[in-house]
């Protein structure tokens, strides 16, 4: 046997799993977390985190970033895009984020390829209403007329 003493003394450091992009595609997700946030550029965005919650992806998490103070194209494509989200919840006009958040929707999913020194990343390009399968109606007694049809 052979004793280390204080050879392995460096602090423990719990390795974090590494994430490849998710494949394009849509996923029924759940809002899980919405604050304000600043770019790097200085300028405040809406971050949407939400949560798949099933298939092969499940519990993963896909950001959607929104600048909803601007007046320009980057303004125009976040409240498009928060009106999908309306729809897709059926939460309209909402008295602040939260009120979306763990209702369940289909988030459209894109791959958006490396670009300068950031990696390939997912963007959600739409969200849509998650749809309860259809009721099957009662069928009718048959009833026998002697016909075979």
């Amino acid at each position: 046997m052979v004793g280390f003493g204080n050879f392995f003394s460096r602090p423990v450091v719990e390795s974090q799993p590494e994430y490849s992009v998710l494949p394009a595609g849509n996923y029924e997700a759940v809002l899980v977390d919405s604050r304000m946030k600043q770019s790097k550029a200085g300028k405040e965005y809406l971050s949407l985190e939400f949560k798949i919650r099933s298939g092969e992806h499940a519990n993963r998490s896909v950001w959607g970033r929104y600048m909803i103070h601007d007046t320009g194209a980057a303004g125009q494509i976040a409240r498009n895009q928060l009106q999908a989200l309306e729809d897709a919840t059926g939460v309209v006009k909402p008295a602040d984020s939260s009120e979306w958040h763990d209702i369940p929707v289909i988030i459209a999913v894109k791959v958006v390829p490396s670009k300068g020194d950031y990696g390939p990343s997912n963007e959600i390009t739409n969200f849509i209403r998650l749809q309860s399968p259809p009721r099957l109606k009662p069928q009718a007694a048959i009833q026998s007329d002697d016909s075979p049809w």
